[in-house]
């Protein structure tokens, strides 16, 4: 009867963790059309040297439609690390999901404090929204490089371990890139589409996270949730 019964509590922990993981599939997807929209309403806009915070900024048209999908794509990530923190025994459990949830928090601030553009009139809602971007940037890159480390010893996870040690360098070095551009010329520089070519390589990698956890928790071994 306890057999059976932590079989029946395992199988639910598998189907719960399976539906988070749905919620990592869906964050990519949200984040694109919600910048697809917000860009629609804003003729002009480049996305060559303008920042994605300024669809949602003060100078923006109809700064809503970023600043929502910036918090449904933020609770969306938090949902895929709350999965990643209950699948125990693999490379994406502990600091990596703790990290990721970080990251998702970080996007759901940078949606409750527009700034002013290119968050440059030291306003104390540009210093939040400034600081929540650079750490969520951060603990994504680490969360990728953890995941790198820990995936191989991890056999079936090893590949999933390379394009993560490929995400981090890729992110940090486009993201130090979109710095540089920044503060050098901001009108001139392609610092936009630095900036835009690290978060398709982060909404590549959560896609990624969320399709290897689905899986595992769908048709993995017994105790790949279990914690054994």
């Amino acid at each position: 009867m306890a057999r059976r019964r932590s079989r029946t509590d395992l199988g639910e922990r598998r189907d719960t963790t399976a539906r988070l993981a749905l919620a990592g599939l869906w964050a990519p997807g949200v984040f694109v059309l919600g910048v697809a929209a917000a860009w629609s309403t804003w003729p002009g806009y480049s996305h060559r040297t303008q920042n994605l915070s300024d669809l949602g900024g003060t100078q923006a048209p109809q700064p809503i439609v970023m600043n929502v999908t910036f918090v449904l794509f933020g609770l969306l990530v938090l949902l895929l690390a709350v999965g990643m923190r209950r699948s125990r025994s693999t490379p994406i459990a502990g600091p990596s999901g703790l990290l990721v949830g970080c990251f998702g928090l970080a996007m759901v601030v940078q949606g409750l404090t527009p700034c002013t553009p290119g968050c440059a009139q030291g306003t104390p809602t540009d210093g939040v929204h400034a600081i929540t971007a650079i750490s969520g940037f951060l603990a994504v890159i680490v969360a990728m490089s953890l995941s790198w480390r820990r995936a191989r010893s991890h056999p079936g996870w090893r590949r999933f371990g390379r394009w993560s040690a490929i995400a981090a360098v890729v992110v940090g070095v486009s993201l130090g890139a979109w710095s540089v551009a920044a503060a050098a010329d901001p009108d001139a520089l392609h610092g936009g589409a630095f900036q835009r070519f690290a978060v398709a390589v982060i909404l590549g990698w959560l896609g990624a996270t969320a399709t290897k956890l689905r899986r595992t928790a769908v048709v993995g071994p017994l105790d790949t949730l279990s914690g054994n």
